[in-house]
């Protein structure tokens, strides 16, 4: 009949874990289990190593443990400071980023925003929504026309490429977006409030560690 727990003054390789342990430090430090019995859950699995609590102690207490716990603890600061060092040079680089916005006649503007917007809802074989044109509602046409600058007359596709994948890229993409928004508003002043009406909606999404695709 399979063992249900361990054997009192034992530990799993699970328990060990839940003490701090680490697979290096049980295969270092302790080696070969005090006992293996039988998996409790899926009696084809391998049998559970099982620890003696009174060895787990005395290697607990041994300036062989203390050695290797100094040894991780280091390890793991150098990796933070490491993480933190790249986050840090990301912002940097795109605090740094000129955002360059094309500017066209309001006219060729709003046609070329229509033509775009038209050619994604294609793409996306949304056939159910009516195309734009110059005499849509204002509101909608300022909305795809930000999107436009956004995606085909500004730098910021390239600069999504730019910090996909980085350490520290959720934070440098929320940067990025504040650029791009503040560069599309400065090029065209009446896209002002639509840029700043879309940079909050992004904002009240959920925290992304990778940029999102492009709407």
């Amino acid at each position: 009949m399979p063992t249900t727990q361990a054997p009192p003054a034992h530990l799993s390789v699970a328990g060990l874990k839940a003490r701090g342990w680490t697979d290096a430090q049980v295969r270092t430090l302790l080696g070969e289990p005090d006992l293996l019995v039988d998996n409790p859950h899926y009696r084809s699995a391998a049998k559970m190593r099982l620890y003696a609590l009174a060895r787990v102690e005395a290697v607990e207490a041994s300036p062989a443990w203390q050695d290797t716990e100094r040894a991780r603890h280091a390890r793991k600061a150098a990796a933070a400071k490491a993480t933190q060092t790249k986050r840090a040079a990301l912002l940097q680089e795109v605090a740094a980023l000129d955002i360059l916005v094309s500017v066209l006649p309001e006219a060729e503007l709003t046609a070329r925003a229509c033509a775009h917007y038209n050619a994604m809802q294609e793409d996306r074989e949304r056939w159910d929504r009516p195309p734009a044109t110059p005499e849509s509602h204002p509101d909608f046409l300022r909305r795809i026309t930000v999107n436009m600058l956004r995606h085909r007359y500004s730098s910021y596709e390239r600069r999504l490429e730019d910090v996909y994948g980085k350490v520290g890229v959720r934070e440098a993409y929320a940067l990025l977006n504040q650029k791009v928004y503040d560069a599309i508003a400065h090029a065209y002043p009446a896209l002002a409030e639509e840029c700043a009406a879309q940079l909050a909606r992004k904002r009240t999404q959920a925290p992304l560690d990778t940029p999102a695709a492009p709407a």
